[in-house]
């Protein structure tokens, strides 16, 4: 081996131990094997953005000055968290793309976007058994961005976009309401019930404005059969003034979605980051307010579980 291929091993392995300290500082990865496998992905962040010599700093920055989350841009904090250093929020942006395999949980729990980030940058915070990150007590679920535009989604916890066609058929198949005629893909040119889908809205608005009252009963019908309990007055809200509101019934399927994946996942907060420029943070339903759904995941020939992207 040439010297020179020696002196690279040698620094290489030196920049490699020292990541694999400040894992152990932070309690970041639960074996040898796994820090060294989150280790080479912040490695090579680390050589792109030309900081080889600048780990130790940046470490000691973050022990000595907390770093909150809070909502809004994430990238305007955090260059303001490092007096303006450029490097250092570059950095952060290309951690936070980050999904080592080495912090999953298991084959069916893998990191996420953001997750990552979050643990470096807050060095008490801890990955419990079950979730993504244990704050001061807070169980914390993140969401980094899924979606092209943006959203990340939030999906049902058991209904899935086949059972979700079965029942809309068995809730209005044979009945006034004509499905609307899907376009594209292994339905193309079939008749379905996609009440959901925004680019369908004019179709079930002309649908379900025919005769009210018996519309109020079929939504009625197609809540319940999905596993989303409504009232009355649930009901009256999506048809309020005697018109059919369908962001009405997407702020309401959102809602149990949401409510059914807190539950199954027991977390306190759910911090939305999408691509960082406005992070979010959900500790209820009622917090809701503070998104928009950008798009559906409402696959009815598939056994993918129905949801929605939100921003």
């Amino acid at each position: 081996m040439t010297t020179q291929k020696m002196n690279l091993k040698s620094e290489t392995s030196a920049l490699l131990d020292i990541i694999v300290e400040w894992l152990n500082d932070n309690n970041i990865g639960n074996s040898n094997k796994n820090k060294i496998n989150i280790a080479r992905e912040i490695f090579w962040v680390i050589i792109s953005n030309d900081m080889e010599n600048d780990i130790a700093h940046i470490k000691h920055h973050i022990s000595n000055n907390e770093f909150v989350f809070t909502e809004g841009n994430l990238w305007d904090s955090l260059l303001t968290y490092f007096d303006g250093n450029h490097t250092y929020l570059k950095f952060c942006k290309d951690v936070s793309e980050l999904t080592p395999s080495g912090l999953n949980t298991s084959p069916n729990a893998c990191c996420g976007k953001f997750e990552l980030l979050y643990r470096l940058l807050r060095p008490q915070t801890i990955q419990p058994p079950r979730g993504d990150i244990l704050d001061n007590g807070v169980k914390i679920e993140i969401k980094g961005k899924t979606g092209d535009d943006g959203g990340v989604r939030i999906s049902s916890t058991e209904l899935t976009g086949k059972t979700y066609k079965t029942n809309n058929d068995f809730v209005f198949k044979n009945t006034s309401i004509k499905p609307n005629n899907v376009k594209t893909g292994g339905l193309k040119n079939t008749a379905v019930y996609e009440i959901e889908k925004s680019q369908h809205n004019e179709h079930y608005t002309r649908e379900f404005e025919r005769d009210i009252p018996l519309s109020k009963g079929f939504i009625k019908k197609y809540l319940e059969i999905n596993g989303w309990i409504s009232s009355d007055n649930d009901i009256e809200h999506i048809f309020a003034n005697n018109k059919w509101h369908q962001d009405e019934l997407q702020q309401f399927i959102l809602k149990k979605l949401f409510v059914e994946y807190k539950t199954k996942n027991g977390f306190d907060k759910m911090i939305i980051f999408g691509d960082g420029t406005n992070v979010k943070i959900l500790e209820s339903e009622d917090d809701l307010h503070k998104i928009t759904i950008v798009s559906d995941y409402f696959r009815i020939n598939q056994t993918a579980n129905i949801g929605w992207y939100i921003a």
